[in-house]
């Protein structure tokens, strides 16, 4: 919630590459930028401190169930980015608490489950730096198809504003 508000005016606050892939596919984020943005959420996560970060899903947990799991919490992550950041018609001001409550509670329940990733760069990044590579594709492939399935489904759900009304045209020859 505070790198949303510290840098969510200058970036979008953009550090999720599956919510940036997910946004562009909806049009609400240009394609032309979003190699740019992955690039620096991958570097970024692969510079930081890979101890405390690495994404692994605990014992018996099979891969079918740490998919679903990052799957319904991205796809709750993506769905409350597109409800409070994206939508005209919601309160921006309070976007960036919304998201990260959100991102709260998907840690406290799935978190003890699959590491809650729910960001590829997140995964892919201590991957790289500790040259663990173990299940990645699980935290890559279910983030991007969370976030694509949120972002579909609130496009649908999304109410476009009302066009002003046309003006009323005169008929030639009246006043």
């Amino acid at each position: 919630m505070a790198a949303i508000y510290a840098v969510g005016h200058i970036s979008g606050g953009h550090f999720n590459p599956a919510v940036t892939v997910a946004l562009a596919t909806i049009r609400r984020f240009r394609w032309k930028e979003v190699p740019m943005y992955v690039l620096a959420q991958l570097l970024g996560a692969t510079l930081a401190d890979i101890d405390p970060i690495m994404t692994q899903y605990v014992a018996p947990t099979s891969d079918l169930v740490a998919f679903t799991w990052e799957f319904i919490i991205t796809f709750t992550l993506m769905f409350s980015i597109c409800a409070n950041a994206t939508d005209d018609r919601a309160s921006k001001g309070f976007a960036g608490f919304a998201i990260g409550s959100t991102l709260l509670v998907n840690v406290m329940v799935a978190g003890p489950i699959t590491g809650a990733s729910m960001n590829p760069a997140r995964s892919i990044g201590p991957a790289v730096a500790s040259g663990v590579f173990k299940n990645l594709w699980l935290y890559i492939v279910a983030p991007v198809l969370g976030a694509l399935a949120a972002a579909m489904v609130y496009s649908g759900l999304r109410v476009p504003l009302a066009a002003p009304p046309l003006p009323e045209k005169k008929e030639q020859g009246s006043i």
